[in-house]
Order: C-alpha cells, then structure tokens, then sequence
C-alpha cells in the first residue's frame, strides 16, 4: 500500500515539474546569483540547497522505501549503496553548477528527470498491485502474464538475477521477469497516461 501512495506522491511531482520546468531553471538560476551576490563563499547555495531538498524529504523517503522493498531479494546493501551513489551524484553536479564547470540546461535537466521518473512511478505502481495481490486485496496473484526468469538462470553469462545491470533496472524501475496480468495491465496504463500528460504540459507551458 504504501508502495502505492509513493507513486502517488511521485505522480504530482511529476505532473508539477513538467509545468514548471522553466520557472524552476529560472528561479533556482535567480536565487543561486541573488545568493552569490550578497557572500562570495558557498555557504548561501548550500542553504539553498538544504532547504530545496529538505522540503522533499518525506517524499523521498518513501520512495527510498518503496525501492528497497523492492529489491529485498537482492539484500539491502545494493539499494542502500545506490541511495548513496545517488546522493554523491546529486552533490557533484550541484558543484560543477555551482562552480560553473558543467553548462546544463536546466530546464531540458528538469524535462529528461521527470520523463525517466515516468518509468520509475510505472515500476512502483506495478509493484503496488502485486503487493495487494499478494495480500489477497485485488485478485489474480500466481497468474502471470509471461515467465523469462527461465533465461535469466545463469546459463548465459550476464543474464541472472544478480548482475549489476539486472539490479540497476530492479532498483530503478522494478524490472519484474513474471509480472500478473494486473501489473502489467496497471504499468501500461500508467504509462499510456502519464506520457501523454507529461508531454502535453511540456508543450502548453512552452507555448
């Protein structure tokens, strides 16, 4: 359930910053300048930074939840290593915004991040339903809609379940080899809607 309300809360991040992709550029190019203005050291942009983040905080630990959930099978040291990688990642590009060595496009950052978040709802939500199914809420648990776990055995090498690629999709967007009808019937409707939204809000607020 709560898997569920994570993407929940990830759908309206979603559907909030494809509407404001520019104003988010804009006011964080603002801000980072207004800051820099009034200190020459870096203190002002990591409070800007603190506070930015620190209003996403229950958001992201739910979805941080919801990941390592997912990917208990694997133990939680590869999610948590990715939590922190990620963090890293997050820290090194707002020091090379900061110091002016990475020429991004924020808005065009802003668009491909909630794109790529699409992916990561649809996974969530996909997972969600098996939850509930599992829990004998929503029926249809055990009947899949297709099996490939039989490719993944290890005969081939690179395809089994604990391959660094395979962990990656499991951790990023649930990647499920024996999904239920209702998974997959929830991850394609979830897509088929939020593309179209996202897409469409791109456009109208690029208008």
């Amino acid at each position: 359930m709560l898997s569920l309300i994570a993407a929940a809360m990830l759908t309206w991040m979603i559907v909030w910053m494809s509407s404001h992709a520019r104003q988010l550029a804009v006011n964080l190019r603002t801000q980072s300048e207004k800051a820099l203005a009034q200190s020459r050291s870096g203190w002002p942009i990591i409070w800007i930074a603190i506070i930015s983040v620190g209003r996403e905080g229950l958001e992201t630990a739910i979805f941080v939840w919801a990941t390592v959930k997912a990917t208990s099978s694997s133990g939680l040291w590869l999610p948590t290593l990715g939590v922190i990688s990620g963090l890293l990642v997050a820290i090194i590009i707002g020091w090379l915004v900061y110091r002016g060595g990475a020429g991004i496009n924020l808005r065009i950052f802003f668009n491909v991040t909630g794109f790529l978040l699409i992916f990561v709802a649809a996974g969530i939500v996909s997972y969600g339903i098996g939850d509930l199914q599992e829990a004998a809420v929503l029926p249809g648990w055990g009947i899949t809609a297709y099996d490939y776990s039989a490719f993944f055995d290890g005969t081939i090498a690179g395809l089994h379940p604990d391959a660094w690629w395979f962990v990656l999709l499991e951790a990023m967007f649930n990647f499920n080899l024996s999904p239920t009808y209702l998974q997959v019937l929830g991850w394609v409707l979830y897509i088929g809607i939020m593309v179209p939204v996202f897409l469409y809000q791109l456009r109208k607020k690029e208008s």
